[in-house]
């Protein structure tokens, strides 16, 4: 990147990496950081770049079914609490956390949940036990794979090239 002075001289400047280690995956997968210049073993299905590819489509799977058992949470009728997908806006993590639908629309702990809901039906408890079950663990799976992503994201920052420039035969060049 450039940017210009005030005296009209252009300055190199390099963009800040990423914090958020989701973010830096989708971004390395869409702009080929990970991959050689001159790939030793192309097409073998193997490298930094094809793990980070099946972690960032793990992940967005993973975000994918927080949004529709958040949707399905609030679709439920004559509850007073629904499941909301919340993204740190510092770190990029993303996780279900219980709502309040009324009042004053706060989150919730799943005590204050389970106290909540024990005046519905036994079937709309029941969902909603599943659904928190569901919950924790599509947040454990999430965290998870940013700390795979994180691992690799090291692994990368500390690997050297192993390219090694090679004589030309003759009649090259």
């Amino acid at each position: 990147m450039q940017r210009f002075s005030a005296k009209g001289t252009v300055e190199q400047v390099r963009p800040k990496p990423a914090v958020n280690a989701a973010l830096w995956a989708r971004e390395a997968v869409a702009n080929l950081e990970c991959q050689e210049v001159v790939d030793t073993k192309a097409f073998t299905g193997r490298g930094n770049l094809y793990a980070l590819r099946q972690l960032v489509a793990s992940l967005e799977d993973v975000e994918a079914r927080m949004r529709a058992l958040s949707k399905s949470s609030k679709a439920l009728v004559d509850t007073s609490v629904y499941l909301t997908v919340h993204r740190r806006s510092s770190s990029g993590y993303t996780f279900l956390r219980w709502r309040e639908r009324a009042g004053a629309n706060r989150h919730l702990s799943w005590n204050e949940v389970s106290a909540k809901i024990a005046i519905h039906p036994s079937a709309q408890q029941r969902w909603c036990v599943e659904a928190s079950d569901l919950a924790n663990a599509l947040n454990s799976e999430h965290l998870a794979l940013r700390e795979t992503i994180k691992s690799i994201r090291g692994r990368v920052a500390q690997s050297a090239s192993h390219l090694y420039a090679r004589s030309l035969p003759r009649g090259y060049g």
